[in-house]
């Protein structure tokens, strides 16, 4: 499909779909297979209100639930020891809607190939988000156990989507209010409920776009119903069904959807909206005791577009050249008027623009403002003001990271990170289970890169090498404008809310490049207090270049308010006119040491490989356990495991396993299976093969790997072969 054509049909898409038929009819078999295909992938989304209140998590698989938890964002300290003002930025919210959603590079536990990146979100985007919704138009759609565990580990909550669209019909409409039990429950609720519990998110967006029959309505009802929802998790309810029982977006919070946001967690808006819209909103929201920054204006990234130049068939705020490149725009003023902004459909430089080099580059622009290359090409029209529609007078320097709130990494437990990327090149050997193709995904497993800084503009910055995985690279070089050799260069990495405590602990994975004369480097932390802020230095030891780890803890201060705001590298060395890596990281940690687990009781046990499933979805998984196991889901909560939260109510102390087959890594898994390759499955019935396992627990620390032979028909007879 063109792009033309792409841009055609997506403006129209919100306008027949509502009228459209239902799509064709499956049988019961076609279903079925269908679900059991999607089970396979990590997969949960439903079609019809019989299927959600049959739905029993009994029936599901393992590799559908997502298994990091929720970090809790400590609030950012500023320069006179409290919070962030609401006014230094817009609460920002993504509503995920990338294609026809459920894409495989987004199927959790299993190696997935790929020609080329997909819409991940992992230069920074998250840093500036308090939430995100997956979007698809399937009654019920689930996020997949990728997405929950990335956003989790960026502390940004994570939601589904319950989507009521006409075609739907009247009678299947009424059962949402209709289905009760002898207490009065809910069962839509119910499983509702259910279902965010067990995958593993935090609650839905609720978007009513079919109306009830006269006789089914009642706004108690709706209202009870939303309240039952809401005692699971996060409710927010879009701006569409009202009061009188009609599709009639507010753009605003008013009178007609009031009850429905009172009994919500938040509301958010349709697209088409103004300043006048959002003044009214804030009176209203007064007047109830409403939070306003509980209120997300949407914005139509998508409404920049215009494939053909008569008609403009999408607006949203500013009119006539909003969305696009100038998101921002409408985000700053959400941030103005003090109310929060939901961005429709940010992989919209993924769909619209057609090679990786061109996708991320509109990506720097639309997060960043930086300068779009003219070497960018869609098949847009001109603009309404005439020229380039994207390149518009005002969007640079405007992205949108400039005016939404920005957050903190890690919670007030710690903060740790590795720097894998979410998708990893293959190339020789490790090429052999690919099928030809370049990479593959490790959504939610990936690492939380530092603070963007553009190369060159600096005279220190970082950069990962896709030859080099999981390896940040500090690269330093002279500029015309460079300062005095003696001034100290210092590159900002990441911003904390760590309490400083006694025992705080800084563990730091490096090694210095084998080329380079030792430079003189320093770990800088800047620590905030209620009387001021202050600042450690730790040098870095430069008398080796094998894999080091340093280990220090910080020096406690008398002040128990003191928080660690921010840690980066010093340099003070002697910089060449030539571009030098100085310093390769592979992880670090920073919090006290009971924040993050030991590995001194753990191990991997009972490594299995065995055919699953019939007919399209048979394959065949790797199945292991770890020992001691973590406690049932319902005692964790009283437990003193649980009280650090880097602990996972499926794998406990781990983060994620490196799964390697023969030597070669095939992937990482966030839970306790994985599902193999054909080829690995004939050379398994052939010849066998060595499976290893190594756990990174949450901290970095690595488990000893742990090695077995398998083979068809060999299980239980011979393989272990110990620790790697």
């Amino acid at each position: 499909m063109t792009e033309t054509l792409k841009s055609l049909l997506r403006p129209v898409r919100n306008i027949l779909l509502p009228s459209s038929p239902p799509e064709t009819a499956q049988t019961s078999e076609e279903r079925d297979v269908e679900r059991n295909v999607a089970r396979t992938k990590g997969f949960t989304y439903l079609k019809s209100m019989d299927e959600i209140l049959s739905w029993d998590e009994k029936h599901e698989d393992a590799i559908q639930r997502s298994s990091i938890p929720l970090l809790k964002r400590p609030p950012r300290p500023n320069s006179i020891g409290s919070e962030q003002a609401a006014g230094e930025g817009a609460k920002t919210m993504l509503i995920h809607d990338f294609g026809a959603a459920y894409h495989d590079y987004e199927a959790s536990s299993q190696r997935i190939p790929l020609d080329e990146e997909q819409f991940c979100l992992e230069t920074g985007e998250l840093q500036f988000c308090t939430s995100f919704i997956y979007f698809a138009h399937y009654l019920v759609s689930c996020p997949p156990p990728g997405w929950v565990d990335w956003c989790h580990g960026n502390g940004v909550e994570c939601l589904g989507t319950f989507i009521v669209e006409a075609q739907m019909g009247k009678e299947g409409m009424g059962r949402i209010l209709l289905e009760r039990d002898e207490e009065g429950s809910f069962g839509v609720a119910r499983v509702l409920g259910r279902m965010a519990r067990w995958v593993g998110f935090d609650g839905w967006l609720v978007n009513i776009e079919g109306i009830f029959e006269e006789g089914d309505w009642d706004v108690g009802l709706m209202v009870a119903f939303l309240e039952e929802l809401r005692g699971y998790g996060v409710v927010v309810w879009y701006d569409a069904l009202t009061t009188t029982n009609k599709i009639s977006h507010q753009n605003a919070l008013t009178p007609l959807n009031l009850p429905f946001v009172l009994a919500s967690s938040a509301l958010l808006t349709n697209y088409t909206w103004n300043p006048s819209l959002i003044t009214s909103s804030l009176t209203l929201a007064a007047q109830h005791n409403l939070d306003p920054q509980n209120i997300y204006f949407g914005i139509d990234i998508w409404a920049q577009n215009r494939p053909h130049s008569f008609l403009h068939p999408r607006l949203t705020w500013p009119l006539f050249n909003g969305g696009g490149t100038n998101t921002g725009f409408a985000v700053k003023k959400c941030a103005e008027m003090g109310v929060s902004a939901g961005l429709f459909a940010p992989g919209w430089c993924w769909e619209h623009f057609s090679s990786t080099a061109d996708r991320r580059k509109v990506q720097e622009s639309l997060w960043r403002g930086a300068e779009l290359d003219r070497s960018v090409r869609c098949d847009c029209k001109a603009g309404f003001w005439g020229g380039d529609v994207h390149r518009t007078r005002e969007y640079l320097g405007n992205g949108i990271m400039r005016f939404a709130k920005e957050g903190v990494v890690g919670c007030k437990s710690g903060f740790w990170t590795g720097f894998e990327r979410s998708f990893r090149l293959e190339d020789g050997e490790d090429g052999q289970y690919l099928g030809g193709k370049r990479m593959f995904s490790q959504l939610g497993s990936q690492g939380i890169m530092p603070i963007h800084v553009e190369e060159g503009k600096k005279d220190i910055w970082w950069s990962v090498d896709d030859e080099k995985p999981g390896i940040l690279s500090i690269i330093a070089a002279s500029s015309p404008t460079a300062e005095p050799e003696s001034s100290e260069r210092y590159l900002k990495l990441y911003n904390l809310g760590i309490p400083l405590k006694k025992d705080t602990t800084l563990i730091l994975r490096y090694h210095r490049p084998h080329h380079t004369h030792p430079q003189p480097l320093s770990i800088l932390l800047k620590l905030h207090s209620s009387t001021g802020t202050s600042r450690q230095t730790i040098p870095l030891p430069a008398t080796t270049y094998e894999n080091t780890t340093l280990n220090h803890t910080l020096s406690p201060t008398s002040n128990p308010t003191t928080t660690i705001k921010e840690l980066g590298l010093l340099f003070t060395g002697t910089l060449s006119s030539e571009q030098q890596q100085i310093l390769h990281l592979t992880s670090l940690s920073l919090g006290p040491p009971s924040s993050f687990p030991s590995t001194s009781r753990i191990r991997i046990t009972d490594i299995a490989l065995a055919i699953q499933g019939s007919g399209q979805w048979k394959h065949a998984r790797l199945t292991w356990r770890i020992t001691p196991p973590p406690l049932p889901e319902t005692e964790t909560e009283t437990s003193s495991e649980s009280e650090s939260e880097f602990w996972s109510r499926i794998t406990g102390p781990i983060a994620y396993f490196e799964v390697s087959v023969d030597g070669v890594l095939v992937g990482r898994a966030c839970g306790l299976e994985f599902v193999l390759s054909k080829k690995i499955v004939e050379k398994w019935r052939n010849d066998g093969v060595v499976v290893e396992l190594v756990g990174v627990l949450f901290g970095g620390a690595r488990l000893d790997g742990v090695r077995v032979w398998l083979r068809e028909g060999w299980e239980g007879k011979m393989g272990f072969l110990g620790g790697g």
